[in-house]
């Protein structure tokens, strides 16, 4: 099906589409509500596609949204809820970097060794918070993490809350420590 040209004088109200459907705007598309409700509500697989440099304003998004942009450049006014993952021991500490940002293992009963599971991209950080459960426990840190900034901990300090910050650098293939810090 061809795009359907919308000249920019245009005036629509109640537009109501079903299926597949392709449109051409000459000039700016305005979507907007005159006294309240949803000014563009999107269902099922639609995508939106916007020119580049095009500045889109959106209110709330649900859980499992996603925007891709073609230049991997997102800018974000606001915050953006941290994804994070709680455990109160384990021995082996998988980390999924794909759906976990910040990383909380508390109340550690014995050592632990961690390591990192999914695609990282260049630049993505990471945060660790531990704590013990009153006693040192032993911290190990597999193959894909280094100590730059920062030194990787090799152990608790007992009853004391810890946090490790990491930063995925792509020409060492690593998680580098750039900050380390202990409760005082």
């Amino acid at each position: 099906m061809s795009a359907q040209l919308i000249p920019s004088t245009s005036d629509f109200s109640n537009i109501s589409v079903t299926g597949t459907t392709n449109w051409s705007f000459a000039g700016a598309l305005n979507i907007g509500v005159t006294g309240g409700g949803n000014a563009l509500s999107i269902t099922s697989d639609a995508a939106i596609t916007l020119a580049a440099g095009t500045v889109c304003t959106i209110g709330t998004i649900s859980a499992g949204f996603t925007i891709t942009e073609s230049t991997g450049v997102i800018g974000v006014a606001g915050r953006i809820q941290k994804r994070i993952v709680s455990s109160s021991y384990e021995a082996t500490a998988t980390i999924a970097c794909d759906s976990t940002d910040i990383y909380e293992l508390t109340a550690m009963s014995g050592n632990s060794t961690f390591s990192v599971t999914g695609t990282p991209l260049n630049g993505q950080t990471l945060m660790i918070r531990l704590k013990d459960n009153g006693s040192s426990r032993t911290l190990t840190w597999g193959s894909e993490f280094a100590s730059k900034g920062a030194t990787l901990p090799t152990a608790t300090t007992a009853g004391k809350k810890h946090h490790v910050g990491l930063m995925y650098d792509n020409t060492s293939s690593k998680w580098e420590c750039i900050l380390a810090t202990v409760e005082a």
